[in-house]
């Protein structure tokens, strides 16, 4: 996954697989599921899971939020430096799965965060609302969403 900022200046962040760490919470008191993905230093990228109101026995995104920091090292031009935080809410439906499946999305795909800043995913798979501790999703999970 990458994640673009486009103002003065184009930069792009890989998350990195190594020095990345992933945690979560499943049944949250408010029924939803919450995956984190922390990078880079103090970085953090959550994606919170609801049971989906336009589909049957199924999840989608509820919310995806972007902590971030603006320093030099990354944005040399950068006179916004410091702290920031994007939250996007998404549609009913956005990448709904099924309970007993996941999503997986083979090709490149944009999500226009906000202020200029994009999120490109690539090969992205996950599952969220397990009825197991199955962590392994594999080309045979059953898919429900698949976009290719």
């Amino acid at each position: 996954m990458t994640i673009s900022f486009f103002q003065n200046e184009t930069v792009n962040i890989t998350i990195p697989q190594n020095g990345t760490t992933y945690g979560g919470m499943c049944s949250k008191p408010d029924g939803t599921n919450q995956l984190n993905i922390n990078f880079l230093d103090n970085w953090n990228l959550t994606f919170i899971f609801a049971n989906s109101s336009t589909l049957n026995n199924s999840y989608e995104w509820q919310l995806v939020i972007l902590n971030y920091i603006i320093d030099s090292s990354y944005f040399p031009n950068a006179t916004n430096l410091g702290k920031h935080n994007l939250t996007l809410t998404f549609p009913n439906g956005t990448n709904a799965a099924q309970f007993n499946g996941s999503y997986r999305c083979d090709r490149t795909r944009d999500i226009p965060l906000s202020m200029g800043v994009t999120m490109t995913m690539m090969n992205l798979s996950y599952r969220a609302f397990g009825s197991d501790s199955h962590t392994d999703i594999s080309s045979e999970s059953e898919l429900f969403a698949h976009v290719s």
